[in-house]
């Protein structure tokens, strides 16, 4: 299933619930959820952001065609999360 949502500021969102549920702000803001509705992985700003099992997010992105990848502080993973509730709170 697939559907466009309009956002209060005028921004249109493509919603996709398949196996999983993906939420596409933009072509570089992207949210993808498990059918429970939790965070597994983002695209934001250049980095591919994953969330494991244990809660970690780990980072990935390239910079100047070298691959690069760091696991984020948990109060920036917190941060993450809040943000990312947020967002979804509007839809």
């Amino acid at each position: 299933m697939q559907t466009d949502l309009q956002l209060p500021d005028g921004r249109t969102v493509h919603v996709r619930l398949d196996e999983a549920l993906t939420i596409a702000y933009d072509a570089d803001h992207v949210d993808t959820f498990d059918r429970k509705g939790r965070l597994i992985g983002s695209f934001r700003q250049g980095r591919h952001l994953r969330r494991g099992l244990d809660g970690r997010v780990l980072a990935r992105w390239q910079q100047e065609g070298v691959r690069h990848h760091q696991w984020l502080p948990p109060h920036d993973a917190e941060a993450l999360l809040q943000q990312v509730q947020q967002e979804v709170s509007i839809l």
